[in-house]
């Protein structure tokens, strides 16, 4: 049997006193993090919850992107917004619907074009277990 493959990423979050909290990606600049301005944060600071759609939205144009140089297709241009919204519950808040607006041009592909509409690669994407 093939052994799978497993890849490490990281991060660290620092506070100190009234300083704003601060992240660090791999070998980038510290950037200021905290609340969104709907639970008392700053729209200053990117907030846990605009950085989790955004690790979505670019998780899955490099997905695309993998797909489409295996296809040798060019793709001349990529747009994509997503939303996600919360939903309060008596257990807390769940992220619950995805928005989405993709804006894609290249070359006739009809495979490529029904492939980068659907939303088949989006499922099963985020899974993770609370104990």
């Amino acid at each position: 049997m093939k052994s799978q493959k497993r890849y490490l990423f990281k991060n660290t979050v620092l506070k100190e006193g009234d300083k704003p909290a601060k992240t660090t990606f791999s070998g980038l600049a510290d950037v200021e993090v905290g609340p969104a301005p709907e639970f008392e944060g700053s729209p200053e600071t990117l907030n846990p919850e605009e950085m989790f759609v955004a690790a979505i939205n670019n998780c899955l144009m490099t997905t695309f992107f993998y797909f489409v140089r295996k296809s040798n297709v060019e793709v001349l241009s990529y747009f994509s917004r997503r939303k996600g919204s919360l939903k309060s519950r008596k257990t807390g808040l769940d992220l619950l619907t995805w928005m989405f607006e993709q804006k894609l041009h290249w070359p006739n592909s009809i495979w490529l074009r029904k492939f980068a509409r659907s939303e088949i690669w989006l499922k099963n994407t985020v899974l993770f277990h609370v104990r």
